[in-house]
This record gives structure tokens, C-alpha cells and sequence, in this order.
């Protein structure tokens, strides 16, 4: 009977240490867990990968939360954000962004931008990428409300520009040369730049524009009055305008006469921006 009793106690004297072993263990994981970095779902950045990926679990649609994804720019020029597939459980991937500044408050670019991928909708007229002009040493955010899993990435070209933000400033476009210009959001100024003709010709001038809005291009005379203007946006490869005199009196056009003109570059609304290179040809 003792040696019964003798060995139900030290049974109950190993349960008991293997029950404070076990709390204790239990202590010290989650201690240890606690110094574990965290990856906030609604937390990302360009800066530290180039590509940033949104599950489905984190979509906009199940966790009813926006995505952040920072970015900060190393020089002045633009960066093309683009969309692809990254669900793993529909055959799409789809939602909007829109880019905000470092306050996450004030919009830098259209409400809503949509962008659709996957294999249904090869032929979407949703955008896959968009172009937005950013400034050195700037915060930006991107906002993304995302229906479903989704890849972005982020690539950055720099842009060195000469122009004169003033037409009593504006450098001297020669002939067979090209000028490259950066617009930013919210950019009130206006893109100067002179061209002088010798003599009485057509205008041929290639323009090339990265935006997801639009630039307005105008001709303007030497007191700065509008000859010709017209509205650009994206372009894939450049393309050709050609300044021309316009006569409302017989309704024909004829050759620029001698003497000196400006174009002037401009964004078409405050959202605009992005980069543009002319040439004269």
C-alpha cells in the first residue's frame, strides 16, 4: 500500500514539474515572438523592393483596408507604377490606385485610376501601368484598393530638363536638337523654350510624352500671344506636329514667316504630370 502511495506521489511531483516547465517555455516563446519584427499587412515600399505584393487575404475587398506603398525619390524624374497578375485563387487581378503625398491626405493624380489584369481580359481598356512626375528627396504614396491579389511594381528614370519656367527665360531650341522637360503634380509653372527661323518654313516638331494625363503644347509669337496649341498625352513612340500660319481670312495655311516664336509646354490640369521630350526637325 505504501509503495502504492509512494509512486502516485512521485507521479504527481513529475507532473507538476512538467506542467511549470511547460508555462515557463510558454513565457519565454512569447517573449521571445515579441522581439520578432512585424510585417504590417497595409504597410509597403518602393524603396526597399521594387516589386510589392498584395495578397488576396489583404485585398481591399476581404480586409477592407487600403494598401500603402511609399515612395521617395532619389532625383528629379518619373516613375511607371505597373499592375500584374497575383491571385492565387480568381483568374484576375483587379482595383485602382491613386498617388498621394507624404501626408497621405493631398491626391497628386486622377481619383481612381483603375487597373485590371489577368486572363480573362487581355484586351481591357483598364490601365496597367501608370506614369506620375516626382521631385528629389520627395515622399509619395501610392494607394491601392485592391480587389484581389496583386503584383505591383515601381521603376524610376531620371529626367534632367533646361527650360525657362518664364518666356523671358527660355532657352533656344536649335534645329535637329531635342529639349526634354518634367512635369510635376500640381505644377503651376509653364515650360518655355525660343526658336528662331531665318527664314519663311513649316514647323516640324516631334514630341514624345510619358503621362497619364495630358500636356498642352502651344506655338506662341513673340509677345507670347497663342498661334496654335493642341492637347497630347501618351505617347508610345514620338510624333509629329507641324506649326503652320493660319489665315482666317482666306482659310488656308501657309509658312511660318522669319522672325522669332515660342513653345510653350504646360500640364492640362493639376493632376497631370510626367515627362516629355521635343525635337525640331
Amino acid at each position: 500500500m505504501r509503495k502504492v502511495m509512494v509512486r502516485n506521489e512521485r507521479m504527481g511531483n513529475r507532473r507538476g514539474k512538467l506542467k511549470v516547465f511547460l508555462g515557463m517555455f510558454a513565457m519565454m516563446f512569447m517573449v521571445f515572438a515579441g522581439n520578432l519584427p512585424v510585417s504590417a499587412a497595409g504597410s509597403r515600399d518602393f524603396n526597399k523592393t521594387k516589386t510589392v505584393s498584395i495578397s488576396d487575404s489583404e485585398a481591399h475587398m476581404v480586409s477592407g483596408k487600403f494598401t500603402w506603398i511609399k515612395y521617395k525619390a532619389p532625383k528629379n524624374g518619373y516613375i511607371t507604377v505597373a499592375a500584374e497578375f497575383g491571385s492565387r485563387k480568381y483568374n484576375r487581378s483587379e482595383g485602382y490606385w491613386r498617388l498621394y503625398a507624404s501626408n497621405k491626405k493631398t491626391a497628386l493624380s486622377e481619383k481612381n485610376i483603375p487597373y485590371s489584369v489577368g486572363v480573362y481580359n487581355t484586351g481591357s481598356k483598364h490601365a496597367r501601368q501608370s506614369i506620375f512626375g516626382v521631385k528629389k528627396g520627395t515622399t509619395y504614396y501610392l494607394r491601392v484598393q485592391a480587389y484581389d491579389g496583386v503584383r505591383i511594381s515601381c521603376k524610376f528614370k531620371e529626367v534632367k530638363e533646361k527650360c525657362g519656367n518664364k518666356r523671358s527665360k527660355a532657352p533656344v531650341l536649335k534645329k535637329n536638337k531635342s529639349v526634354t522637360g518634367l512635369i510635376l503634380p500640381k505644377d503651376k509653372n509653364k515650360d518655355w523654350y525660343k526658336i528662331r527661323i531665318k527664314k519663311a518654313q513649316y514647323i516640324q516638331l516631334f514630341y514624345d510624352i510619358k503621362s497619364d494625363g495630358k500636356f498642352k503644347i502651344s506655338f506662341c509669337s513673340i509677345i507670347g500671344s497663342k498661334l496654335q496649341s493642341g492637347k497630347f498625352g501618351y505617347t508610345s513612340s514620338a510624333r509629329r506636329l507641324v506649326m503652320k500660319q493660319h489665315n482666317s481670312v482666306t482659310n488656308k495655311n501657309s509658312k511660318i514667316n522669319a522672325g522669332t516664336y515660342y513653345i510653350k509646354v504646360e500640364p492640362v490640369n493639376k493632376y497631370s504630370s510626367g515627362y516629355y521630350r521635343l525635337r525640331w526637325e
